[in-house]
């Protein structure tokens, strides 16, 4: 079975027209055709809903399949422990202090990473 993972944009644009708009244009035709007379209220309504819930379902999918790559890519690159690396603080100097990163992980694996977290070590 193929995954459904939506792109950042797609999914964000996708949550605001299920979450917000499609539940205000329900509310909206329910509320003008009671004004006006409109017909079809029942099947309107309850196709916006079922549409709604379909989109709905197909973002809960791509959240958690989104979540669970997401997941495996830190796994891979973090499996030895919480952290990337270290930010090393050389005060020695007393003229300037010196800042050195240490990566516990190869540089190119960084691009996989949504977040990085560094030790701070002081040089002593």
């Amino acid at each position: 079975m193929t995954s459904i993972t939506l792109n950042n944009t797609a999914y964000d644009k996708l949550r605001v027209i299920v979450q917000l708009w499609l539940p205000a244009i329900s509310v909206f035709y329910a509320a003008m055709a009671a004004i006006w007379g409109f017909g079809y209220v029942e099947q309107v309504i309850g196709s916006i809903a079922a549409i709604t819930v379909l989109a709905g379902s197909l973002l809960g999918i791509s959240r958690k399949n989104f979540n669970a790559e997401e997941a495996i890519s830190e796994a891979a690159i973090l499996d030895a422990g919480v952290y990337a690396g270290a930010l090393v603080v050389d005060e020695r100097d007393p003229l300037k202090d010196t800042f050195i990163l240490k990566l516990d992980v190869p540089f190119e694996d960084l691009k996989h990473l949504n977040t990085l977290t560094l030790r701070v070590e002081n040089s002593q």
